[in-house]
């Protein structure tokens, strides 16, 4: 039952001194009008309410709750309508008031027949007719929460359950954007925001330190304030609330949402008690009522976590199998065995039309069912948490300056991670082949100092390297004389250590900050499966991974399934903002769906879900006040010219410097054309320029092959060709700009450079 229909039968239900005051609240919230006083008697003078503003005072207002739906009702009322329509062309003439009259019907009309009433009113009375009918009533209900509430305050559902605990008002909830049932996080996440937004609708501003005292005190939580922070700045983000003078207030979509919500739980909650009732009254159920909410109640709170649309399409057994408790019931009622399952079909497919049950008992087993300290406990003693390449990267910026105030999203994140898990004694874990990914990092970090000591080495454009970008930072923030190969020098990486000494070095400093390297013997999985799968996601997605990096994601996800309890107690957690490993997880589980369950978290997400386990919701923060909404955190990177050619070129060496330089100026003439609007960067585009992708993708063309790659190398060591390799890349770009795609043109254009070169 929608809404609306909800609404026009309540309408058509009420009794005269109901919709007398259905109608006052309507010129109230419509009209704006403050001074309406009630005239309806034997002496009206066919007025039955006037309005004293002055705006409205001419106008004339009539109403009725006369029936209008089989034939003889509609020639009475229409008979009723003109005899007002001639009162109010008298009045017209004779009292003063304006032609404009006002008729409210309690029963919903026709628009054919409504404009034909207007008209006949104006052609043979002269006078302007508005008729609001219940279908307007209606509509304006749902934007208006003063009406809706009048309205619904008419039925008397309330009184049909003798038992007010059935659903007790401190329990009720107004989850009604959840888009699951069965993530207790993320349901707890959206009653606590719920909770804070609501606050500040009925206090009309708080401060933080206010909020952080409310939820202490609701939630009985310890003061996180990484988790407030957060909390405030995506609510702020989502334009939920504003900041003025140190103080937060809601937004006034927000303010207008929330109000409306409020209204729409009582009309959820009645409308599916109303088609309770249809159904208990075809079995002369109705007077256990009580009864039957409280058994279904039971099932779904028992049994919450199984879908019950699935059981609903599967049959009768299924049914069975779920819920005996009910069945039984049903058959103490007086029903046959074979008439339970039809019965509780009907009973359960209302609870599929209308969710408000399966709100309120998701709100009950989160609040009642779920006890902090075990949570506890079970994340603290066996739970591990994983983190992947890019996390350990982030992570070692922050051991070389914990108090640096590099503006980047992933270290702010890390930053706030590291403390978040220092703080509450949760440790991390970096399996040993993404250990060996971020040395290789390391190692391409490295191979940019050669480049950083060119006078105009900033042409070449940003890097895709997260220790090149923290220098940069460090040096603009802190120490403008900071050289890259002293940045490293600090950091105590050289470039002609070895891999080993540089995985010594980094295992130490992450251990420092709270990190143990988990040691993951490849040999004992079989990878070929993950690997197809992350392949052909790559594929779909025009992403590019090195056999490396492919080989350890393959590896990772065949580990964190591992069922072995030696390896994995209970199921593992791993950090990471790696889109396609997000993607991969997803798919692998489709084609497994046997294997054993892992979690995949953003760290932002991780951070905000482990907050949770501050509070300890009780079931009398989950009211009919409570909202709830969630986020996502959207991650995207970039491609990199520089990042690129240090594959390719030395420029310590002459022809290496000048294949740079080359490849500088055209990428510097692309940034200004772009800047100076005479062309547009294509839509797919990652890097900031054309020829940022263009090399990349060029190069990790050559780089699945080393042979292959050292062929293309040597293409680079030739002076003699640098004036047609500069041809074919610009009018590779050329071709990007006009067709928005890479073309192979480029490929076969470098094989024949390849060729040449090969030739004695």
């Amino acid at each position: 039952m929608s809404t609306k229909k909800y609404l026009i039968d309540t309408l058509k239900a009420t009794e005269k001194s109901e919709f007398d005051n259905i109608v006052k609240t309507y010129l109230s919230e419509i009209y704006s009008y403050k001074r309406i006083v009630n005239t309806d008697g034997v002496n009206d003078g066919g007025i039955d309410i006037k309005v004293f503003d002055v705006h409205g005072a001419k106008n004339q207002y009539q109403l009725t709750v006369q029936k209008s739906e089989t034939t003889a009702e509609k020639h009475a009322f229409e008979k009723k309508l003109f005899d007002d329509v001639a009162k109010a062309q008298n009045n017209y003439k004779e009292n003063g008031y304006s032609n404009v009259l006002f008729f409210f019907h309690s029963y919903p009309l026709t628009n054919k027949t409504i404009n034909e009433y207007k008209a006949k009113a104006l052609r043979d009375y002269g006078i302007s007719l508005t008729i609001i009918d219940a279908k307007q009533i209606a509509e304006e209900a749902e934007e208006y929460l003063q009406l809706l509430n009048e309205i619904v305050a008419t039925n008397n559902i309330r009184d049909i359950l003798k038992e007010e605990n059935l659903f007790p008002k401190d329990d009720k909830n107004l989850v009604f954007d959840l888009l699951s049932f069965g993530k207790a996080s993320d349901v707890r996440l959206q009653i606590i925001e719920a909770y804070i937004l609501r606050q500040v609708h009925l206090k009309k501003e708080l401060t933080k330190e206010e909020i952080i005292e409310i939820c202490e005190q609701q939630f009985k939580s310890q003061e996180n304030k990484v988790f407030y922070d957060k909390l405030l700045s995506r609510l702020y983000s989502e334009k939920k609330i504003i900041s003025y003078d140190g103080k937060y207030i809601l937004t006034e979509s927000e303010s207008k949402k929330i109000s409306g919500l409020i209204g729409q739980n009582e009309i959820e909650e009645t409308a599916f008690i109303n088609l309770l009732l249809e159904i208990l009254k075809k079995y002369k159920q109705e007077d256990n009522i009580e009864e039957y909410l409280s058994e279904l109640k039971k099932v779904y709170i028992t049994n919450f976590n199984s879908d019950i649309s699935e059981i609903i399409s599967e049959g009768g057994k299924d049914l069975s199998s779920i819920s005996r408790d009910f069945l039984q019931f049903l058959t103490s009622k007086g029903f046959l065995e074979g008439e339970t399952k039809e019965i509780a079909k009907e009973l359960f497919i209302v609870c599929k039309q209308n969710a408000y049950l399966q709100k309120f008992c998701a709100a009950k087993v989160f609040s009642e069912t779920t006890r902090i300290k075990n949570i506890e406990r079970y994340i603290n003693t066996q739970k591990r948490v994983f983190v992947d390449t890019q996390i350990i990267l982030y992570a070692l910026c922050y051991f070389y300056n914990p108090k640096s105030e590099f503006s980047n999203y992933f270290y702010t994140t890390i930053k706030s991670l590291l403390n978040f898990v220092d703080k509450n004694k949760i440790k991390l874990f970096l399996p040993s082949n993404y250990l060996w990914e971020a040395q290789s990092h390391l190692r391409e970090a490295l191979n940019l100092v050669p480049f950083t000591n060119l006078p105009n080495f900033e042409k070449l454009g940003r890097s895709r390297n997260v220790f090149y970008n923290f220098f940069l930072s460090e040096r603009k923030l802190y120490d403008s004389d900071l050289t890259y190969k002293d940045f490293f020098k600090t950091f105590g990486f050289k470039e002609n250590d070895k891999y080993t000494k540089h995985n010594l070095l980094i295992e130490k400093y992450i251990s420092k900050l709270g990190i143990e390297v988990i040691k993951i013997e490849n040999q004992f999985y079989d990878i070929e499966e993950s690997k197809r799968i992350i392949q052909t996601i790559l594929y779909n997605d025009n992403k590019f991974k090195s056999k490396f990096g492919l080989n350890n994601d393959a590896i990772i996800l065949e580990y964190l399934t591992d069922g072995d309890v030696d390896v994995h107690p209970l199921q593992p957690l791993l950090l990471s903002w790696d889109k396609v490993l997000f993607k991969s997880q997803k798919e692998y589980f489709k084609k497994n769906p046997t294997s054993e369950r892992w979690f995949l978290l953003t760290p932002g997400r991780f951070i905000d879900q482990y907050s949770l386990l501050q509070f300890s919701i009780d079931s009398e923060t989950v009211t009919n006040e409570i909202l709830a909404f969630l986020s996502n955190d959207l991650i995207q990177g970039t491609h990199s010219l520089l990042d690129s050619i240090t594959h390719i070129l030395n420029p310590t060496e002459e022809v290496g410097l000048q294949y740079t330089n080359r490849l500088s100026e055209i990428r510097d003439n692309e940034i200004h054309r772009l800047k100076e609007q005479s062309i547009s960067l294509p839509e797919d585009i990652e890097g900031e320029a054309v020829i940022d992708d263009l090399m990349y993708n060029l190069t990790s063309h050559y780089r699945e092959d080393k042979d292959n790659f050292e062929d293309f190398k040597n293409v680079f060591k030739n002076i003699e060709l640098l004036d047609e390799v500069t041809q074919i890349i610009k009018r590779a770009i050329e071709d990007i700009y006009t067709t928005n795609k890479f073309s192979d043109d480029i490929i076969v254009s470098f094989e024949k450079l390849i060729d040449k070169v090969s030739k004695p």
